[in-house]
């Protein structure tokens, strides 16, 4: 029996075409199987929803909330699912899409291109390919696929602006990589997840409403920064920050400015998460003076997640629960592998 498909598609450049604004979304989830190979698209029976015909960059919350609605809602219906995206937010989308959707035993898979299907040249092909060759592995929950790779969905970031190489997989390796092969290889360092025996939609996403809160700021410590930028934060609704800071954790010494700005976040309740600017690799707080100073305040380390998978999951716990102790907890809990130090 051929395993049961679902592409959902939300626009991006895989979806555009040229007009006198620029590349605009047009293209329907039906325009995406004629791209596949007879072989591939014969093995699967596809079927299609479009769900938006939007440029990434204006994704928000509420639609990553709409996407994991829309696969609940299906999930016990098919075997897989195929999002079509824009590659500029696809990272946050597929890292939100982590945690809403964490336990899945079926195969989530986004995919896009960074020039439009219908150009010469595209990549679209071969990234859709990608993503109907995951169905094919034991491999479950969310990912990207993209230039030949499988990327755990939290743990992919968008590194390149024009190169078809547009993700890496952040300080672990791809799940499998495809560029050697049709079936792909697995590194030894991965492995794949393989469930018991499947639970539907109700046992594993339960029926209340997707909750996330969007009232979390992400602000990049740089030299010369003025507190001030904090101390308006303090004021506004937020409820968590994420702050990245310089090297393995660490933020200007003897600026008392800085200090008292941090204070008053936390003062008034707001969740602050650390993490390095440095992509790979994790941050740590404790090594130097410059960094051991933020310790009174208790921030919670992001250690080796990316900047993607640490905003969306703030928001997350965010949504789940009020009390900061149980909003630590959960920001500490691995949920999806984003996380591994």
């Amino acid at each position: 029996m051929k395993k049961k498909i679902l592409i959902l598609s939300t626009g991006g450049t895989i979806a555009c075409s040229e007009s006198e604004r620029g590349l605009t979304p047009t293209a329907t989830a039906e325009a995406f199987v004629s791209y596949l190979p007879h072989r591939i698209s014969g093995d699967f029976d596809i079927s299609l929803l479009d769900l938006f015909r939007m440029d990434s960059s204006s994704i928000a919350p509420d639609h990553w909330i709409q996407i994991a609605e829309a696969i609940r809602s299906r999930y016990d219906d098919f075997d897989g699912f195929l999002i079509t995206h824009g590659t500029d937010t696809m990272a946050y989308t597929a890292s939100a899409l982590s945690y809403l959707l964490a336990g899945a035993k079926k195969p989530i898979v986004l995919t896009g291109s960074q020039l439009p299907a219908e150009a010469s040249g595209s990549d679209a092909p071969a990234n859709l390919k990608t993503a109907f060759q995951a169905f094919y592995t034991d491999f479950t929950g969310v990912m990207v696929a993209f230039c030949n790779q499988l990327i755990r969905g939290c743990r992919a970031s968008k590194l390149r602006t024009r190169s078809f190489h547009a993700f890496e997989s952040i300080n672990v390796p791809a799940l499998m990589d495809f560029s050697g092969n049709d079936r792909g290889y697995r590194p030894p360092e991965s492995k794949a997840t393989v469930g018991a025996a499947q639970k539907n939609s109700e046992d594993l996403f339960g029926t209340e409403p997707f909750v996330l809160d969007s009232r979390v700021g992400l602000v990049k410590i740089h030299p010369g920064m003025s507190p001030a930028l904090l101390s308006a934060m303090a004021q506004m609704d937020y409820r968590g920050l994420i702050i990245e800071l310089f090297g393995i954790g660490n933020l200007p010494e003897d600026d008392p400015a800085l200090m008292n700005a941090l204070r008053l976040l936390t003062d008034r309740g707001v969740v602050i998460v650390t993490k390095s600017q440095c992509p790979f690799e994790a941050s740590d707080s404790n090594v130097y003076a410059a960094g051991r100073q933020l310790a009174a305040l208790r921030p919670i380390s992001a250690r080796d997640m990316t900047t993607e998978a640490c905003l969306t999951k703030l928001m997350w716990a965010l949504g789940k629960n009020d009390e900061p102790e149980q909003i630590r907890h959960l920001f500490d809990t691995n949920v999806a592998g984003e996380v591994s130090i």
